[in-house]
């Protein structure tokens, strides 16, 4: 078959063809069979429909080898070589009206190119081919509006469809005429639902020369995962982006949003407090900072934001707040409320008036009724008058500088105050024996008065 002349090739081909179209017309409704007219030069009419003919013709033009098909309403040939730049001719026919042009297949180089014209312009003009339809390359690669395809399928189209649902834009279109899934180089559009499913995972990323960037993912569990190929939740979202190592560094994890007259969206930050230590793990130095922004202009997670809840996982501390003020800290279970200095050996802490319609305190130390036993040591009064004296303050009892340097505690204070009251009403008790005393010893001394004032008279 190398061997083979071009002459043998050429008459092989036009067999194969041949046969073809045979097969193509005995296939057609109202067959007429095939009518051959003219001579070689002028090539065959093949009726195909009693109203339409099929004309075929072959030429060697510049060493290239090829097939012309042409269809009129009438009998007619084609004059002129095979060329793909206008000397193939229009048959001379007195009338072209609804002419359905021309087609070419041409084969050189290693290539076959389909072409086709436009409607006959009259007899005896050029054919004008215009571009290359259709390009089947040597190596199995074909071009649809691709004269040089890169893949095994290459369809070019300068439309696109730009946001509209419009078929004639589409560079594929697959479906009836209820159902359809059209698609350009950008996008891709259902007219009804458009399901994409996967026996597993399904991803949706970027890829360029450099390779390709996961960044969704959905498992058949149904778990979705944004930034994260296998994501272990319904919803697991992963910032692939490291936190600076610098204090102030800040990375937006995600954003939440929604129009309420103002743009108002949550957001969830990663920050660096400070420089991430050299050698160590860097969450170390990293807090979680989850913030409401309103219209832009709280965006900012270093102490601006609307409201904000923050949570530093090293040092087990939540802070809530708005603004640069904190309204209220949890350090390793200890409370703060307007304050986030919340003493070490103490769970609650609150800088500001507190009101309650009722407190329980439990005290763990002993409740002054100890003032009543027998063996306990009364302090006397001249004592206490010699303390005060000296002290400006009841014994037992804090200082004013004490108490505004250490506050009060209120159960301790609450038992002191008892401990003084019980005192106090000892010494109410004794007292109220001397004077019950003193009575009876007004009443003999009265008594007496009486029996002397009495003998006198």
């Amino acid at each position: 078959m190398n061997h083979m002349s071009v002459t043998t090739k050429k008459s092989l081909l036009t067999g194969l063809i041949i046969c073809w179209m045979s097969v193509v017309c005995l296939y057609s409704q109202d067959f007429d069979g095939p009518r051959p007219t003219g001579s070689s030069s002028e090539g065959i009419n093949i009726g195909k429909r009693s109203s339409t003919n099929l004309q075929l013709t072959t030429h060697n033009y510049g060493g290239s080898h090829g097939f012309l098909f042409n269809a009129y309403k009438s009998p007619s040939t084609v004059s002129g070589n095979l060329s793909a730049s206008g000397n193939t001719k229009y048959a001379n026919m007195s009338t072209h009206s609804g002419g359905a042009g021309a087609i070419m297949f041409h084969a050189n180089g290693g290539k076959m190119d389909f072409l086709v014209s436009g409607e006959s312009a009259g007899a005896g003009q050029d054919v004008a081919w215009g571009a290359v339809k259709m390009r089947i390359q040597r190596n199995g690669k074909i071009g649809i509006h691709k004269v040089t395809p890169l893949a095994k399928l290459d369809v070019y189209n300068s439309s696109t469809l730009a946001g509209v649902f419009d078929p004639a834009k589409a560079s594929l279109r697959v479906g009836d005429n209820n159902f359809q899934l059209i698609m350009d180089g950008n996008e891709v559009y259902g007219n009804h639902s458009l399901v994409i499913a996967a026996k597993e995972k399904i991803h949706l990323g970027n890829v360029d020369a450099n390779g390709r960037t996961l960044n969704m993912s959905i498992l058949p569990s149904g778990n979705v995962g944004i930034g994260e190929e296998n994501p272990s939740a319904i919803l697991h979202v992963n910032n692939r982006t490291g936190l600076g190592s610098s204090v102030g560094d800040k990375s937006l994890l995600t954003r939440t949003s929604g129009t309420a007259d103002n743009r108002v969206s949550s957001d969830v930050w990663l920050i660096r407090d400070a420089n991430e230590p050299a050698g160590q793990d860097g969450w170390l130095t990293s807090r979680m900072h989850h913030s409401i922004s309103v219209d832009g202009t709280y965006q900012n997670p270093g102490g601006n934001t609307r409201v904000w809840w923050d949570r530093d996982p090293y040092n087990n501390i939540q802070s809530w707040g708005n603004s640069s003020s904190t309204y209220m800290t949890l350090k390793n279970g200890r409370l703060g409320i307007g304050t986030d200095d919340i003493p070490s050996d103490y769970l609650l802490a609150v800088d500001g008036k507190v009101i309650t319609e009722e407190v329980l305190v439990e005290v763990s130390t002993s409740w002054p009724d100890y003032v009543f036993d027998q063996d306990y040591n009364l302090r006397s009064l001249e004592d206490t008058e010699a303390y005060i004296k000296e002290n400006s303050h009841l014994p037992d009892v804090p200082s004013a500088s004490q108490i505004e340097s250490e506050g009060l505690a209120l159960g301790e204070m609450n038992a002191l105050l008892l401990k003084k009251i019980e005192e106090l009403t000892l010494h109410t008790i004794e007292q109220q024996k001397q004077i019950e005393q003193q009575k009876q010893l007004q009443q003999l001394l009265l008594s007496r008065l009486e029996e002397l004032e009495n003998k006198t008279k």
